[in-house]
Formats: C-alpha cells, structure tokens, sequence
C-alpha cells in the first residue's frame, strides 16, 4: 500500500519507521505507524536507583523494589522503606534483599509518559 501526499509517496510496505522522509515530516506516516507511535506515547521510562544509605526514598512512598536475584522468585515488587527497613505492601518485612528501587509508575496517562 502506498499513500502519497505533495507528490512525495511513502512505501508502507517498508513500514514507515525506516521511510527519513517520514521522520523529517514530510510525508505523513501510513495509518499502521500512526497507531504505533500512539501507543508509543503512552511509553514510560523507569529509572532504577541503586540502594545506598543516601539514595533511599521518602518513608511510606510506595516504589517498586528490585531484590536480589535468587533465582526462584519475581525480582520486582511493590512495597516502600519505612524509615529503618523496607516493607511489602502488606505491611511485612520486605521478602530477600534489596538491591534497587523506582517511583511507582503513573500508567499510562502519568506525566511521565512520553509522546
């Protein structure tokens, strides 16, 4: 399928990404990579922080935390640092050791979706 507007076609068979054309805006992209680069914007990005003394989060946020990889068990899970240790969102001490934490996404209508 081929769409062509001022006399510049765009291949869609190629599927736009790879079209420059499209990238420098001027050949609008095929109704496929439209709906893709919707969706795209509902992307957000997770910045992992390594856990130190300094680098803890405010007590009683809610984060997703990394645990030490046992090989057994899910490596993320939601929970927060009470001040002293960190807590599973059930209130119990967080299960295996904890090596990394991000803020909680904002899923995706949070402000840190790009688009």
């Amino acid at each position: 399928m081929n769409t062509t507007t001022n006399n510049e076609t765009c291949d869609c068979t190629t599927l736009c990404g790879d079209d420059a054309r499209v990238s420098a805006r001027k050949v609008p992209p095929c109704e496929w990579r439209a709906k893709h680069l919707a969706e795209s914007r509902r992307t957000e990005v997770l910045r992992w922080v390594d856990i130190t003394p300094e680098t803890m989060p405010d007590a009683d946020e809610l984060v997703l935390i990394e645990r030490e990889d046992d090989g057994v068990n899910e490596p993320t899970w939601p929970g927060y640092w009470d001040g002293e240790q960190w807590m599973d969102v059930d209130g119990e001490l967080f299960p295996g050791k904890p090596v990394a934490w991000c803020t909680w996404p904002g899923g995706r209508k949070g402000e840190r979706c790009h688009g």
